[in-house]
């Protein structure tokens, strides 16, 4: 009799460890790295951040408008400076007032705006539309050319993740809107390459809508599902239009977690950054645990003896210079 209980209460912990104490992660895809950056932007070039740099005294923002569930940025960008002494200044331009077009074009992103002054030939006049106070008002404010210690804004930016690019944002007039984002640079695994697109090409349209700069095309293309179809127009020198296809790639998945408690448990992030192995958990001690973070180590057995080894890994931020142009 008592054979037969302890055989039944074996088969009762072997049947809770095989249903109720196993717990194996599905593995994850791309939405687990939506935590890492997908693009960011690069620092302009040192070697030119000391050159005769476009200034009109000009800073500009963009604006948020509506609920937690509605956002939208408002048309135009709002001044928010104006440097003393400035063409701005003497433009009659304020704080405060919202800055709608530029020689016609209509403003949508700090970038374009960066990219109009790039492309301003020396000693240009830009045609200003304002509005201040709900009235309209137009002005001519000039672009002149100063040395600057200063970094230049960010004008190229990089995605890593799905299309594997640099590319900035520049002025083509035949575009809608007079906005185009040029590739600089492609990977060499790129998807970009395998639909024929090369480093030069400039796009104008995402799936028939216009690109307003570089960073909204990464953020179209970051909101599509993995493996979706893009359809890109891009614009000739000649100012011919062409269609290009893009599918974006499937990301590999990946096993985060299983356990089989409480006699082992493994965990890692996605990037196999961080990750911990635990053999004989009882709670308030273990047989043995390791855990890593980068290249750094730390070893305990019994919770009592441990030990680290290794060197942390250390996160580089590119910084980038601000200041009115």
């Amino acid at each position: 009799m008592r054979s037969v209980i302890l055989a039944q209460c074996a088969a009762s912990l072997l049947a809770a460890l095989a249903t109720g104490c196993i717990s194996v992660v599905e593995p994850v895809g791309d939405e687990a790295l939506a935590a890492t950056p997908g693009w960011e932007a690069l620092a302009a070039d040192p070697t030119t951040a000391s050159s005769a740099a476009p200034f009109t005294g000009l800073e500009l923002a963009e604006e948020l408008a509506g609920g937690l569930d509605a956002l939208e940025f408002l048309p135009g960008l709002r001044v928010a400076a104006v440097v003393a002494g400035s063409p701005a200044e003497g433009a009659g331009i304020a704080p405060g007032d919202r800055a709608l077009r530029v020689d016609g074009v209509e403003l949508r992103s700090l970038e374009q705006w960066h990219a109009l002054l790039e492309a301003a030939a020396p000693a240009a006049r830009l045609a200003l539309e304002l509005e201040r106070g709900g009235a309209l008002a137009h002005t001519d404010v000039a672009v002149v050319r100063r040395s600057s210690a200063a970094l230049r804004p960010a004008d190229r930016f990089v995605e890593r993740r799905r299309l594997d690019c640099i590319a900035r944002t520049v002025m083509a007039g035949a575009a809608p809107g007079g906005v185009g984002v040029r590739l600089e640079e492609i990977g060499a695994r790129s998807v970009l390459r395998g639909a024929g697109l090369r480093a030069g090409d400039v796009l104008v349209e995402l799936d028939a809508l216009p690109l307003a700069g570089v960073q909204d095309l990464f953020r179209r293309v970051a909101a599509a599902p993995a493996g979706a179809t893009l359809q890109f127009t891009l614009l000739e020198p000649d100012g011919a239009r062409r269609a290009a296809v893009v599918q974006l790639p499937r990301p590999e998945r990946h096993l985060t977690e299983i356990s089989l408690w409480p006699l082992f448990s493994w965990s890692e992030t996605p990037d196999e950054r961080k990750g911990e192995v635990v053999i004989g958990d009882l709670w308030l001690i273990w047989l043995f645990r390791r855990e890593h973070d980068g290249d750094a180590y730390r070893t305990s057995i019994l919770r009592f003896l441990s030990w680290e080894s290794g060197v942390g890994a250390l996160d580089e931020e590119a910084a980038t210079g601000e200041g009115g142009r």
